[in-house]
């Protein structure tokens, strides 16, 4: 569970730091919309996990190695590569990681923690392609029991950059000072909203 929560966070941390570095609006509204699903599960198998230690914040401890393929994918790939890592290998490896906890659950005993894994297990019914480099990468980290353990919130790197206005579509220039310039939640599918765009 541990383990899920810290990759599922750190994965919602990824896309967090992307979202506005990526120019194209249906995948930039994807990849939010995606954010939700991996914090929302993060909580909850954290919240799962603080219950089975009794309320013992200090027992939420994990290994900062678990996350590392994921801050290295924050720090060297291009938003096009982020997108297609982050829709295939990433929910390749959550899925199938969550796939063998469910296995392992007692329907009874399990049963609220089962709850949660069977959501996750249907929020992961389409997988994009693969990739064995990354999934292997995933595999290896989680695996990792040599790097000494810190506190659950501590897993999280800092951000890699900031850029000063969130990337826009090709083509597309930013509205001049004072026009409007935001777009409404229907904006690609209102004529008066596109030509205001």
């Amino acid at each position: 569970m541990l383990r899920l929560a810290t990759v599922e966070r750190a994965v919602a941390h990824l896309i967090a730091g992307w979202v506005a570095k990526v120019p194209e609006l249906d995948t930039k509204l994807a990849l939010a919309a995606g954010l939700e699903g991996h914090l929302a599960r993060a909580a909850a198998l954290r919240n799962q996990a603080l219950a089975l230690l009794e309320r013992d914040d200090d027992g939420l401890t994990a290994c900062p190695g678990w996350v590392v393929p994921l801050r290295d994918l924050d720090a060297h790939i291009s938003s096009a590569l982020m997108t297609a890592a982050v829709g295939g290998p990433v929910r390749r490896f959550l899925s199938d990681r969550y796939a063998d906890l469910a296995s392992r659950l007692d329907p009874l005993v399990d049963a609220r923690l089962l709850a949660i894994v069977s959501a996750a297990v249907a929020a992961f019914d389409d997988l994009g392609p693969s990739d064995g480099v990354l999934e292997r990468r995933l595999d290896e980290a989680w695996a990792d029991e040599a790097t000494t353990r810190v506190p659950l919130d501590d897993v999280l790197w800092g951000p890699t950059d900031r850029v000063p206005f969130p990337a826009r579509p090709v083509g597309r220039s930013r509205p001049p000072a004072g026009t409007r310039g935001h777009f409404g939640w229907n904006s690609r599918l209102l004529e008066d909203e596109i030509a205001a765009s």
